[in-house]
């Protein structure tokens, strides 16, 4: 699918996330949830998908066609959400103050 400055145009959700884009968002979502640790947390793959197709959307103004294709958009700017998600997710880990399943007694 073609797309035009779509910031500057009306398209619907459903021309925003066309075939390919559901694909790479389902994609990094099910490697995302099976990563080693990751599912121990409340972040299962329904959410981090969640998280990727919102952030997509909110960054759909950010897309230019002059710069490269949509789906090309759409891998980069899932990526560098599910490393943020990574970082955020390991950096809960590591918090002491996060740890709540350790008796005290």
């Amino acid at each position: 699918m073609a797309h035009t400055a779509i910031g500057q145009d009306d398209r619907s959700a459903n021309e925003l996330f066309d075939a390919t884009t559901m694909r790479t968002v389902r994609c990094l979502a099910k490697r995302l949830a099976r990563k080693p640790g990751f599912r121990a947390t409340a972040l299962d793959e329904a959410d981090i998908r969640q998280e990727l197709l919102l952030h997509i959307w909110l960054r759909r103004d950010a897309y230019d066609p002059a710069r490269g294709a949509w789906s090309t958009f759409v891998d980069r700017i899932c990526r560098n959400k599910a490393a943020r998600l990574i970082e955020h997710h390991t950096a809960q880990r590591r918090d002491y103050r996060c740890v709540t399943d350790i008796p005290l007694a």
